[in-house]
């Protein structure tokens, strides 16, 4: 959860903006009616970004209720909306830990992945949108590793610039661990990228994932 100051700081709008968003009923957040503060779950940066960007290119307030109106908030649902709007211009960056820390909150400083950076066992890449913030991964040193992201697969465009910036950056592969309840996304791994299954049978802790394989 974001408090609205967070929430402003992560995707780089100001405090007002996100008022405005609720009043128009774009965003939902929870009070603490004791403290008279404001909280947002964790997709609401990927929602906050995905105002902005229809703001931005002239979408009118009815138009943006219609989109989202009866429909799931989640991040793969956005996403996949996203996909319909054209002239999205993806970039990435590398980054390390204290970047990693700014983006994601210092609450994340001494979590596994913060861990990994910083002792570099793991690269850390920002992900921009027209040079905003759009999101972030992580590549595990260890057979040049990705766990789920939906943030990517659900995103064509988004996929193959991380793909070919992958490959500029010197990769040969990249193995991929997705959930393995998510057989629409193992199978357009399979379909677009000629992902080979490693392994259909991983298990961390409870949940089971498929490895996968994708040569650059």
């Amino acid at each position: 959860m974001y408090t609205r100051k967070e929430l402003a700081d992560k995707v780089g709008v100001s405090v007002q903006k996100i008022k405005e968003y609720e009043e128009k009923g774009y965003l939902a957040s929870v009070c603490n009616f004791i403290t008279g503060n404001h909280y947002y779950s964790d997709y609401k940066p990927i929602l906050l970004s995905f105002l902005s960007r229809l703001e931005k290119r002239g979408m009118s307030q009815e138009k943006i209720l219609d989109v989202l109106n009866g429909e799931k908030s989640t991040e793969i649902e956005l996403l996949e909306k996203e996909n319909y709007i054209q002239n999205i211009n993806f970039s990435i960056i590398s980054g390390d830990y204290q970047d990693y820390v700014k983006w994601n909150g210092k609450r994340e400083e001494n979590s596994v992945e913060a861990h990994e950076i910083k002792t570099n066992h793991a690269k850390y890449y920002i992900i921009l949108d027209e040079d905003r913030f759009y999101g972030n991964f992580l590549v595990y040193c260890y057979e040049n590793t990705f766990f789920e992201n939906s943030l990517l697969v659900c995103n064509d465009i988004l996929f193959k610039t991380v793909i070919d910036y992958l490959k500029a950056e010197g990769y040969s592969y990249i193995t991929y661990y997705e959930y393995k309840k998510e057989e629409k996304t193992i199978q357009y791994l399979k379909d677009k990228y000629s992902a080979e299954v490693i392994d259909d049978n991983v298990l961390f802790g409870n949940i089971l994932f498929v490895k996968l394989k994708i040569i650059l």
